[in-house]
């Protein structure tokens, strides 16, 4: 059996983030998860149903509004991007986050995905994709000026 009431976030949680902190501890206890920050993540977005990290940011930057120090909004960002498999989140600092999920419930439908990432589109130059007069403009030697005096 899981104690709850001894770990150092329950106390800090209001009673919808002592429901989630349960649950989370019972689904680390059972999947042999450490309780680290990737271990969090992961819980959040397959509890909400989101596929996307970058989704659960946007929804948190939409929670804090327009007062985000550019610091923390960094930290965040990294944080939900690249959660850390060997940092420990079972400290009382980090209970505030059990308190984040239920609104992630309620915002994933009003805060929209943002908008995919496409990897970048090379042209080879000098290929018959482009007009001729280009490539020949292209494939023409640079005149070098000789200064030399």
């Amino acid at each position: 059996m899981i104690e709850f009431k001894t770990d150092p976030r329950y106390d800090l949680c209001t009673i919808e983030g002592r429901l989630e902190l349960e649950v989370y501890l019972k689904w680390i206890k059972d999947t042999s998860l450490d309780d680290t920050e990737y271990a969090f993540v992961n819980y959040v977005m397959g509890r909400a149903q989101i596929k996307d990290a970058r989704h659960l940011f946007a929804i948190w930057e939409h929670q804090m509004g327009a007062e985000i120090n550019k610091s923390i909004r960094s930290q965040v960002r990294l944080f939900f991007m690249n959660p850390s498999v060997e940092v420990c989140f079972k400290m009382a600092s980090y209970a505030g986050w059990f308190d984040f999920i239920p609104s992630v419930y309620q915002l994933k439908k009003a805060v929209p995905l943002p908008p995919p990432i496409y990897g970048p589109t090379f042209v080879k130059v000098g290929g018959s994709e482009l007009p001729l007069e280009f490539r020949l403009i292209v494939s023409s030697p640079i005149p070098v000026l000789n200064n030399s005096l």
